[in-house]
Order: structure tokens, then sequence, then C-alpha cells
């Protein structure tokens, strides 16, 4: 089967998003300029909603305790036209309970080109880390932003900024126990290195 219109490059995720007990697929279109949520019918077939968003180079489920998850979106602003990215934070999609979700929020936060999720607190709540990524050349202080999330779907005000040792953070993990992942490690492509932050003390 082919999911008409999906551009898996920038960015695709899947799971139960409506409670149903099935699979389903979010995805970006051809010009990473609307999400695609493809709902499981159960029998094989999917129904498609679009939404439109800013430009998105990653997707992920963001979990929430005994609801349907939000969609946690890496807001890459590529211009269709141009050769260059502008990070424009981290978008928050919230999950009406039936598959369907509200427009993008957007959260201003020094990063937003990757994401990784992981409790970085200790309160058991799944936050959020993203590298402030450097697309023009390698330079110091370019770190990684945790946003805390309140439990409910937003995210606090204050977020914590974690400097960087190298000079292009890029890609960014979770380390620790599946239950609670603690430990940020974030590639850095100008050095090669991979910097491990020991939970979001920076230590």
């Amino acid at each position: 089967m082919v999911l008409p219109h999906a551009n898996g490059e920038c960015g695709l995720a899947a799971g139960d998003l409506n409670g149903d007990g099935l699979a389903d697929i979010v995805a970006n279109d051809g010009a990473c300029a609307n999400l695609l949520v493809f709902l499981s019918q159960g029998d094989g077939g999917f129904q498609s909603t679009a939404y439109g968003t800013p430009s998105v180079s990653e997707i992920l489920l963001l979990p929430r305790a005994g609801k349907p998850p939000d969609l946690l979106l890496a807001l890459s602003g590529l211009p269709i036209d141009a050769a260059f990215f502008v990070d424009l934070g981290v978008g928050v999609m919230h999950n009406l309970g039936d598959g369907t979700f509200s427009d993008a929020q957007t959260i201003a936060a020094q990063g937003g080109s990757s994401l990784a999720i992981g409790d970085f607190n200790g309160d058991c709540i799944p936050d959020v880390a993203t590298p402030a990524r450097n697309f023009y050349g390698c330079e110091a202080g370019w770190g990684t932003s945790v946003l805390y999330a309140d439990g409910d779907g937003g995210f606090a005000r204050s977020q914590q900024f974690l400097p960087a040792a190298g000079q292009g953070p890029m890609s960014v993990a979770v380390l620790g126990s599946v239950q609670h992942p603690g430990v940020i490690a974030v590639s850095d492509s100008c050095t090669g290195d991979i910097m491990v932050y020991g939970g979001s003390s920076g230590h």
C-alpha cells in the first residue's frame, strides 16, 4: 500500500493516536509544509487529514498519561526554494482525543532541528531536548535546550540551556532506563564528538 503525498524525509512517526488500539501514521507532505495524519481503519486502509504547519524536520509522539499522545514537531524552517535552514523552535499539536489535533503551537527555543524525549528533572513527566544547530559553519556557543513539560500538554516558561563543548550540535538522543531516560547525548558535526550531559544538570 502507498500512502499518497506522504514524505518520510520530513519526519515520520507511528502509534495509536485515537485510543482504538490500532497503529496510526504521521508524516509530512512532499513540500514538508503540511502534516498528514493517517488513522488506521482496521481493514488495511487509512483515513487521512492534512494540517498546515511550518516546515518540519522531525516528528515525535509526546506521551500523556491516560490520553492519546500529542505531536511534537522539530520546526526546521527550511524554505523550499533556498539552501539554508533557520531553526524556529519546537511545535506542539495537542491531541483532541480522537486522533484530530489542534493547530501547531510554537515554543520558542534555541534549537528545533532534532528532538529527544526523556524525563530530565525526575518528575516522571516526559520533557524535550533539542540542539541549537548552526547550519552556517562551526563556532562555539551552540548548545542544547531542555523544555520541561507540565504533564497537561504544556511546558514551563523556564527552559534550561546546556552549553556545548563542541561547535556544531546536530543529533540528540537520550540514555538511561526505559522507564526514566534522563541523560542527554548530542553529536557534534564539526568535531565528530558526542557530548553527554548527565541529566539536565549538564554534568
